[in-house]
Parts: structure tokens; C-alpha cells; sequence
């Protein structure tokens, strides 16, 4: 998962969608999928309205606005990799590095595409990576600070 603190507020996910659409016009697959409510998001994980890209079956990026607290004039939007077909999410979850591989072999690597997106948020949004390490969170938790603080 990546993490951009952008340089301004970014208003809706709709507005991320209109530059995504902008940039990349067709060249990947966009559905908006709205966040669970109630219960149900604690169960299945999610909490935030995203727009799903699919480059094929077996690369995919859920991105992700988070929304803003109070008292921030910056927004958050994550880069989050998953795998778009369910049954081969299984069989790699399940089977072992050997099947990813063969994955892999199959549908080739994803730089180009996570590249793209990676480059399209940094200078469309005029954002910069953070770094959202666990431990980097933690040692700023003691700080009293949050990562996006700096």
C-alpha cells in the first residue's frame, strides 16, 4: 500500500475519478465500489468508498480517498494493490509463491501499470509518498506526531 499526502484538499472521490479518467481515458478498467455500512465493514474491510483498476485478472489497485479530520488542509489518497479475480486471489492466498509465479509467467509484471498510477497521483494531485511503515507509525505515535505531519 501507498500512501500521498496531497498538496490541497481534494473535494470527493468523484474528483479523483475525473482525473483518472482524464489521464488514462480506457486504458484500464474503472468501477466506483461504495463502502459497506453498519457491521458488515468491520467484517469484510470496507470502510471507504474506492475506485477499483484493473489492468487484468491478476494485477488490480483499489484507490482509495481517505477522508479528511478535522483541521487538515491536505488530503490522503492510498494506492492499495489487490488482485482483481477471485478465484486466483484464492489459489495465490492458498497455494503457495509457486502459483504467483505462474501467475506472473501468465499475465506479466505490473510495474507499468502501478508505475502509471503512482505518477498520475503525484502530479496530478501535486502529491508526495509518505512513508507509511508500521514502524516509522509507531515512532512517531511516541513522538506524538502523525506520519502525515511531516
Amino acid at each position: 500500500m501507498n500512501m500521498y499526502k496531497t498538496q490541497q484538499h481534494v473535494a470527493s472521490l468523484d474528483e479523483v475519478k475525473e482525473v483518472l479518467k482524464k489521464r488514462l481515458g480506457n486504458k484500464y478498467p474503472m468501477e466506483v465500489n461504495k463502502a459497506d455500512s453498519g457491521a458488515k465493514k468491520y467484517l469484510t474491510g470496507n470502510t471507504y468508498d474506492s475506485i477499483n483498476l484493473k489492468k487484468n485478472g491478476y494485477h488490480g489497485l483499489m484507490v482509495i480517498l481517505v477522508p479528511p479530520t478535522a483541521g487538515m488542509d491536505y488530503s490522503v489518497i492510498q494506492l492499495v494493490p489487490y488482485t482483481p479475480n477471485m478465484v486466483i486471489r484464492y489459489i495465490t492466498q492458498n497455494a503457495g509463491i509457486l502459483d504467483s509465479l505462474i501467475f506472473k509467467a501468465i499475465w506479466g509484471s505490473g510495474k507499468e501499470f502501478y508505475g502509471d498510477l503512482h505518477n498520475l497521483v503525484l502530479e496530478e494531485f501535486e502529491a508526495k509518498q509518505v512513508d507509511n511503515g508500521f514502524m516509522n507509525s509507531v515512532k512517531q505515535m511516541v513522538k506524538g506526531k502523525s506520519v502525515l505531519d511531516e
